[in-house]
């Protein structure tokens, strides 16, 4: 037999293979060229490759992970926050700094809280602020990473002002006013 007849006969086995109802269980080929497992936050999109990657576009990813990350995306557009006040931020790719198929527990933030730049958020450490742990004020470590600390973990500005000034004076004790009757 010719050798083109084999060569044939496999492209016919694998389109047919491709095209059957068995086909619709067995990963996409994208799946199967992936470089690893997502994060465990991006794990309900890993057969979804086209979320974050234009196959004609590369330049896209960054708009593609913004299409996610809003809070990152308008941080950008306002120049506000860490992500919105890095330089060249609007045409930086996302994975240059967070490298994703990494794995379920990797970890693509990289946060060093004892050497994080706050003063390039909107919330510039100063004073007393300067001083304290970064757990006085995000209440869970892991929040530590999020982009702004999450309103539930954090200490409210009122109880941490409060336990500041308690720990400096004793509450002053308060006046009762007496009235007389005329």
């Amino acid at each position: 037999m010719p050798r083109w007849h084999s060569a044939c006969r496999l492209l016919f086995a694998i389109l047919g293979l491709t095209m059957s109802p068995l086909s619709a269980r067995a990963a996409n080929l994208e799946t199967l060229l992936m470089p690893g497992p997502v994060i465990a936050g991006h794990a309900k999109y890993e057969q979804e490759c086209s979320r974050c990657h234009d196959r004609a576009d590369r330049s896209r990813q960054a708009v593609l992970c913004r299409t996610c990350h809003e809070p990152v995306a308008a941080d950008i557009a306002q120049h506000k926050g860490f992500h919105g006040r890095l330089r060249g931020a609007e045409a930086a790719q996302c994975g240059a700094c967070h490298t994703e198929h990494k794995g379920r527990p990797a970890d693509i933030v990289k946060l060093q809280p004892a050497s994080f730049p706050h003063a390039q958020t909107d919330f510039p450490l100063q004073g007393a602020h300067a001083t304290v742990a970064c757990t006085a004020c995000h209440r869970r470590a892991a929040n530590i990473a999020k982009r702004r600390p999450r309103a539930s973990s954090v200490t409210s500005r009122t109880s941490c002002t409060r336990a500041s000034l308690a720990a400096i004076a004793p509450a002053p004790r308060r006046r009762r006013l007496v009235t007389r009757a005329v």
